[in-house]
């Protein structure tokens, strides 16, 4: 039994160190550019395909390209592709996880490195980096905020699909991202002047800042006035106008196919881009530290 758990315990250091210095190779050689417009270019070919197949039916695949929800508010019915592209859990979103569980990593080993460089202030704002990936991902694996948000709801008697309870969902969500985003936040504002001076990775994390902000608040008010549906008109207008022959209608009696193009496609965009952006800011970040290497280097040769 000892030889065994001794067996697992070796194996699992190695695996950890063989994981350590495949991320390392990875990002020390990463194009931050062309890693964030990997990102953009999946977009830009999901929407697309939106575009192409279900609006244009292009090559007859509107009839083709069909899937069957097994979970969900479509669960046993059929969806087309744009639901099975930026659905929970779907390609885009699982495109999503990695990009933070990639930035977590990036991040923790990035933050061991400037610390032995005797950066230390970069160091524990990368580590922090580290830790809001972590909890972005267990947020957006877990959906924490709505167990809590139908939790509550549910305790104070309410039925979730009422207007009074989304409004108190919509105001417990808020309160929770509050809470998640104040760790970037302080992070950014505790450590800027260090963190500034990497002018590249500094613009990415912006953005990534600024598409998660915005897909948060959006996801946050989603059923304040129903603006959320009210928005996502323009999107089944322009599907209606620019339609060849008819397309699959989705949708609830609660929440209909308007409020899906929003919740769905435009909130899962933006959370990519935003995932995206830190991932590059990391890899960017990378690059600044091995320049501050080697100018350490020339300096204690001189």
């Amino acid at each position: 039994m000892y030889d065994g758990v001794l067996k697992s315990f070796i194996d699992g250091a190695v695996m950890k160190k063989r994981i350590w210095k495949f991320t390392e190779k990875k990002f020390s050689s990463s194009n931050p550019s062309l890693l964030f417009g990997v990102f953009l270019l999946y977009l830009l070919l999901s929407w697309s395909a939106w575009y192409l197949v279900d609006i244009r039916n292009w090559l007859g695949l509107r009839e083709l390209i069909i899937f069957k929800e097994i979970l969900g508010p479509m669960a046993g019915e059929q969806v087309p592709l744009w639901w099975f592209i930026f659905k929970e859990a779907g390609p885009t979103e699982i495109f999503q996880w990695g990009a933070l569980l990639s930035t977590c990593l990036g991040s923790l080993i990035l933050s061991r490195h400037l610390r032995e460089l005797g950066l230390v202030k970069p160091g524990l704002f990368w580590r922090l980096m580290s830790l809001v990936a972590l909890l972005m991902f267990l947020e957006d694996a877990g959906n924490f905020r709505h167990l809590i948000s139908y939790l509550v709801v549910w305790l104070a008697g309410m039925d979730w699909e009422s207007t009074a309870g989304m409004y108190l969902r919509n105001m417990l969500e808020l309160s929770y991202f509050g809470i998640l985003a104040a760790v970037p936040v302080y992070g950014l504002l505790r450590y800027f002047i260090v963190i500034v001076k990497a002018l590249q990775s500094f613009g990415y994390l912006i953005t990534g800042y600024f598409f998660y902000g915005i897909a948060v608040l959006a996801s946050g008010t989603r059923f304040f006035d129903e603006w959320y549906a009210a928005a996502g008109t323009l999107l089944h207008e322009f599907m209606k106008n620019h339609a060849r022959g008819e397309f699959l209608q989705v949708g609830t009696e609660v929440l209909p196919m308007e409020f899906w193009l929003m919740d769905f496609m435009v909130e899962e965009s933006l959370e990519l881009i935003g995932a995206g952006a830190l991932l590059a800011a990391t890899a960017a970040y990378w690059r600044y530290m091995q320049r501050e290497k080697v100018k350490m280097n020339e300096a204690s040769t001189c």
